[in-house]
């Protein structure tokens, strides 16, 4: 497995970052659960301002039809990740997944490239009679250890962290006692933040991790914590009887893994999934505006755009054809910024845990947008439109990233993770293809480059130590010791200034 590489700046610095307080604790969670962050920002900096200023404006009827509009598009972002938890209840149920191979598949939200490599991984071990240590060791390792950074500027995960890591979930996966739920709650033993912390240690990443197939070109980018909660979630799926057998059938007629029954099934499920909890979120998306005006109608008893005496709905050929036409550029816009075309649309929709996904943020956001450019009622509402939902697109869901890492490239570039390849490229091209670290990969990796450990023994067992008291680790630190630097993450003070 490859690992985004990250860059140590060898001077030391002489002040010790602020990981300290409430404020901080909140930034750091907003850091790592990315749609809440953009969720509030949504909230705060469009929904309320937008709602305020057209009251104000154009009077309480336009007020409480923006306010209405821009609540409702904030609601249905919010319960994306609750559409899909119900798909995927109501698709297993129907396709009867979890009766048929004993596996909560409706419990799993790998991505398809994830399961198709671990799938990979699973039969290989089968195949060659090896334990599923072995399984979880190739998990881990997926490529050739190289010492440090390789060609293309990846790290991996040392074969001595490999060894315990692997150990460890062997054990739970193993422990029939256990299950993910107990795994992963939070100061338990042996647990998922032990891992997560033992590997952050050697490697300083969380943010990227990079799975590649060995039978095919396939290729899986995921986070730390997401690859190592599929991987106790499959590994279990693959134990189920029925499923070991669907792997058994697949080798013995010497099939690869896109011919095994359970990961053909799984993988229609998956989609099916997405289909149907995307396809809610975007039902809702697009027919939240027409409801509206619908409403504001029925209150005021005119047709044309809110809050402006006199108007009539523009019902003409021409004005039609600039809808289409802004709703297709648009529409371009929003598959540029997912990187992806018509046919894998979808992919990109899949469900990867509860809280929505940025892209699925920009697919849902987009499609309510495009509801908002057909029901505009005449050129001054199409103009309103589309002048304030793509500034609003842009600044909520891509410029305030690129503006963190353009204040982090010019403060400090050791707060950026990039390829030897990226860092090659010109000043945009670099800023674009890099991401920032993230407190808990700069924390982590400091304190172990200075000998300070982040887990502590507990009655033999190992027990991951709390943020508060890596804090207090660094805290014990001399300053002539810290390598450390004050990063600009994923905060979203940087971002209030595209929001108004």
């Amino acid at each position: 497995m490859k690992v985004n590489h990250i860059s140590q700046n060898d001077t030391l610095t002489n002040k010790t970052p602020n990981f300290k307080g409430g404020g901080d604790a909140v930034l750091r969670y907003l850091a790592t659960n990315q749609a809440v962050g953009a969720n509030g920002v949504d909230l705060c900096f469009m929904v309320i301002p937008r709602t305020t200023s057209d009251l104000v404006r154009r009077g309480p009827d336009a007020g409480l039809e923006t306010g209405r509009r821009e609540a409702m598009g904030t609601v249905n972002d919010s319960l994306i990740g609750v559409y899909g938890i119900g798909a995927g209840a109501l698709v297993s149920a129907v396709m009867g997944m979890n009766k048929k191979f004993g596996a909560k598949v409706n419990q799993m939200m790998a991505a398809p490239e994830t399961i198709n490599i671990l799938a990979e991984n699973k039969a290989r071990q089968l195949m060659e009679n090896k334990s599923q240590l072995d399984y979880l060791k190739e998990t881990l390792r997926n490529n050739p250890t190289a010492a440090g950074a390789d060609a293309a500027g990846f790290v991996t995960i040392p074969e001595s962290t490999i060894d315990e890591v692997a150990q460890i979930m062997d054990s739970a996966i193993t422990d029939k006692t256990m299950d993910f739920k107990k795994w992963s709650k939070k100061g338990s033993e042996n647990s998922l933040d032990v891992v997560m912390n033992l590997i952050t240690e050697k490697t300083g990443a969380q943010s990227k991790y990079v799975l590649k197939s060995l039978e095919n070109e396939g290729v899986s980018e995921t986070s730390l914590r997401t690859l190592l909660e599929d991987t106790y979630k499959l590994s279990e799926a693959f134990n189920q009887r029925s499923v070991k057998e669907q792997f058994l059938e697949q080798i013995k007629a010497g099939k690869k893994v896109a011919e095994n029954g359970f990961i053909k099934s799984f993988l229609k499920y998956g989609k099916a999934k997405s289909i149907a909890g995307f396809g809610v979120a975007a039902a809702v998306g697009l027919s939240v505006q027409p409801i509206n005006m619908y409403l504001t109608k029925k209150k005021t008893g005119s047709d044309g755009f809110v809050g402006v005496e006199g108007r009539t709905k523009d019902t003409s050929k021409g004005f039609f054809a600039a809808k289409v036409a802004s709703a297709v550029a648009f529409s371009a816009m929003i598959l540029k910024s997912i990187g992806t075309g018509l046919s894998g649309f979808m992919d990109k929709m899949a469900f990867k845990g509860f809280w929505p996904t940025i892209n699925q943020l920009k697919g849902v956001f987009g499609i309510t947008i495009i509801s908002r450019i057909f029901s505009a009622r005449d050129k001054d509402e199409l103009r309103e439109s589309l002048t304030k939902d793509t500034l609003g697109f842009l600044s909520w869901l891509i410029l305030g990233d690129i503006v963190n890492k353009m204040t982090a490239e010019a403060l400090d570039k050791s707060v950026m993770n990039r390829t030897k390849d990226v860092e090659k490229e010109g000043w945009f091209k670099r800023i674009f293809h890099s991401s920032l670290k993230t407190r808990d990969e700069i924390l982590l990796e400091t304190l172990s480059a200075n000998g300070v450990e982040t887990v502590k023994n507990k009655d033999g067992k190992l027990v991951a130590k709390t943020f508060r008291e890596l804090e207090k680790e660094l805290e014990k630190l001399p300053e002539a010791m810290l390598n450390l630097r004050v990063t600009c993450s994923q905060d979203l003070y940087l971002v209030l200034v595209f929001q108004t």
